[in-house]
């Protein structure tokens, strides 16, 4: 249940807003862009978003410094915008960068399709300010690249899901924009296992993005006529001639494999990269995100998409294959489907391979069951509660919505 919402202007702003929710009868929904606000379980109280959109200024950039400090509502597209005019980049490349905002990006520890190459979010995050349940303002880390005193409080909010205060300010450090950037597109032969290609790729070559996608998610992105095959989009960047010799060994190491090896001319490589990448926000019925070992990226494509066609479902399917993140977009035959019976093997194509899933988006007939968004919870989520219940004893911040009810 929604009750309204808020759209500061200004850190004191937040503040006011909180301490409007001090009594802890109504929990307050922090929001950046509203790329991934329909992720999480069902609120335990009624909410009331908060969003930092209105926050979107650049506060420090020096760029001999190598590191900027924004608010929390600038988009990420709009950061690298303004860093580009400096020759410099931030290395995230996540989905939705026109909505995604800074503070959304590092409260829900967004997927970065360059961690293969570049780390994630979390590897390039040296500073955030907040707003806690008391109203206060926070600040942990600093603006300098090495920064060793304290608690490392910035990773404690990285990826929290605004279960523990408001971001209103993130420090980044930064880096050069790379001299090249090129992209193979691999499509692979009927008779040969994405595996083998894949274990050659990561263990010789170690592209800055690896995404295997399925004949389905293929007929979506480059059209319905393209070939009923599995896809490897791989994407390398840095120094030109460093480059331009890996494009070169990749191909011939993966001739045997494929039927067709395309070296992409970089517009249409980066187009299609946006749209690889892109991809993770698909709206779908049910939408997952497995997150499992990296070895077993190709084998977890072939049999989701085996299991979903057993239950007359279509899948569509993405893999970072270096992370080891699946995303399963799966459709239903018509508004007849039945989802309940796909449920149980549903979640068995994760716990098979010692994995975890995050359902980004489900059928209403399993919210309304409680079917949980994070699974499995672990042994390790005592610590995550104690830290909770710590920073928000009165569960002001997204009451409910996150793993295990948090």
């Amino acid at each position: 249940m929604s009750l309204g919402s808020y759209a500061p202007a200004s850190v004191e702003d937040v503040r006011s807003a909180v301490r409007d929710c001090a009594d802890g009868s109504a929990g307050l929904l922090p929001v950046g862009g509203g790329a991934r606000v329909h992720i999480g379980n069902t609120a335990t109280k009624p909410l009331q978003t908060i969003s930092t959109v209105r926050l979107n200024a650049i506060v420090e950039y020096n760029p001999d410094d190598l590191v900027v400090c924004s608010e929390a509502g600038m988009t990420l597209s709009a950061l690298q915008h303004t860093l580009a005019a400096s020759g410099q980049w931030l290395p995230v490349d996540v989905a939705d960068p026109d909505k995604q905002t800074l503070g959304g990006i590092t409260a829900s520890r967004s997927n970065s399709m360059l961690r293969a190459g570049f780390g994630s979010v979390r590897d390039w995050l040296i500073g955030v300010e907040l707003v806690n349940a008391d109203a206060d303002v926070v600040v942990g880390g600093g603006k300098v690249v090495k920064n060793v005193a304290g608690y490392d409080l910035p990773r404690l909010y990285c990826g929290s899901w605004g279960t523990l205060g408001i971001l209103t300010k993130i420090n980044f450090k930064v880096s050069p924009l790379p001299e090249s950037d090129r992209s193979l597109l691999i499509i692979l032969s009927n008779d040969r296992n994405a595996e083998e290609l894949l274990d050659i790729v990561l263990a010789r070559f170690t592209p800055s993005s690896a995404i295997l996608f399925n004949r389905f998610s293929a007929a979506r992105i480059l059209g319905s006529d393209a070939s009923p095959s599995q896809y490897l989009y791989l994407r390398f960047l840095g120094r030109s001639e460093d480059v331009d010799a890996l494009i070169d060994s990749v191909a011939a190491a993966s001739s045997p494999f494929a039927s067709s090896v395309v070296a992409l001319p970089s517009q249409l490589g980066l187009a299609l990269g946006r749209q690889l990448t892109d991809f993770s926000a698909v709206e779908a019925p049910l939408s997952v995100a497995y997150h499992i070992l990296s070895s077993q990226v190709g084998a977890h494509v072939r049999m989701t998409e085996w299991i979903a066609n057993k239950y007359g479902l279509t899948a569509e399917i993405g893999a970072d294959v270096s992370s080891g993140i699946v995303n399963a977009h799966f459709f239903g035959a018509d508004e007849t489907t039945d989802w309940g019976m796909f449920l149980p093997e549903f979640k068995d194509k994760a716990d098979r391979v010692g994995g975890s899933l995050v359902i980004e988006r489900m059928p209403e007939s399993w919210r309304d069951s409680g079917v949980p968004v994070w699974s499995p919870v672990l042994a390790d989520f005592r610590i995550m509660k104690l830290i909770k219940n710590k920073l928000d004893p009165r569960g002001i911040f997204s009451p409910g919505r996150f793993m295990g009810g948090l």
